[in-house]
């Protein structure tokens, strides 16, 4: 039997792997993209020498073995401060999956929503999500297919909605990277109303990732085209791809969102950190609590 002492060495060993998150070739990716990590990111954001207690720490371990580890469920939850403000700080990794959204990813942001109220915390969204999983494809929302319906997606994804929108504590929503089809609603995007949207001038902000929104698309104007007597050729239907894709890129520019009104400012990185304290200094400390609205739940 091992000792008390040999278990939490273990212990210890295995936590230093699960906040590697997707281990050398995830963080490789991010430096490649001139990107810190969702850690890296929190670290820069808390106040300086104060501790961040990371909670959920093992979700999702050991529960998709067939798609690799999915360390932490691919999402960073804690409680630090920021501005000597007790928060709580939830952060997509990008490194796993590309900060996609698994079922116990949906459960661990349910927790935290949960934890926020109890304590009368604010919440703080760093959003870096493709939003879904799926092997072999680029497409954007939650993770989807037989297995994801079978293990609750759906259920799940309505539970983080209803959270998410009829939270009562102040949300501050900071778009670092992808934010698009359900994990963009999901995140506290611009339908729940969140106090203040914040984007990095990398973020990409759509409902529909470029790829996906391409395919859609592709297959209307290829099937209008076939109804009307006219088969596209191989090359036509190339161009077409390219044009759609082009033009769904230029609207997921943060830019093109910004100018219609979906984020309040588009801000430089290292000015992060400044804006969420001069929001979380205008936070009332004295304020009336509105009411907590349940919505419709599925039976």
């Amino acid at each position: 039997m091992s000792t008390q002492r040999e278990l939490i060495r273990d212990l210890e060993q295995q936590v230093q792997q699960l906040r590697e998150g997707g281990r050398e070739a995830g963080v490789a990716r991010q430096r490649k993209l001139g990107r810190l990590t969702a850690r890296e990111r929190i670290a820069e954001l808390l106040d300086p020498g104060m501790p961040f207690r990371e909670l959920g720490l093992w979700a999702a371990w050991g529960m998709y073995p067939e798609w690799g580890d999915v360390p932490a469920a691919g999402v960073v939850v804690g409680l630090g401060r920021i501005s000597d403000r007790p928060c709580v700080v939830i952060a997509n990794d990008a490194t796993v999956k590309a900060g996609a959204m698994f079922p116990q990813s949906i459960k661990k942001f349910l927790r935290a929503q949960r934890i926020a109220p109890r304590f009368r915390l604010p919440l703080v969204y760093l959003v870096d999500s493709s939003g879904v999983f799926l092997p072999l494809q680029d497409v954007q929302g939650f993770m989807v297919g037989k297995q994801a319906e079978q293990s609750g997606i759906i259920r799940a994804g309505a539970k983080l909605v209803n959270v998410v929108s009829n939270t009562v504590v102040p949300k501050l929503t900071v778009i670092v990277g992808g934010s698009f089809g359900a994990g963009n609603y999901a995140l506290c995007g611009k339908a729940y109303d969140p106090w203040l949207i914040l984007a990095w001038p990398s973020a990409r902000y759509a409902v529909m990732g470029a790829q996906q929104a391409a395919e859609t698309l592709l297959t209307l104007r290829v099937r209008d085209a076939e109804r009307g007597g006219k088969k596209l050729a191989e090359s036509e239907v190339a161009e077409l791809r390219n044009s759609i894709r082009q033009s769904y890129d230029q609207q997921t520019d943060i830019r093109y969102g910004a100018a219609r009104g979906w984020v309040d400012a588009i801000i430089s990185p290292v000015q992060t950190r400044e804006w969420l304290k001069l929001a979380l200094d205008l936070l009332p400390t004295q304020r009336e609590k509105p009411p907590f609205r349940t919505g419709v739940w599925q039976v």
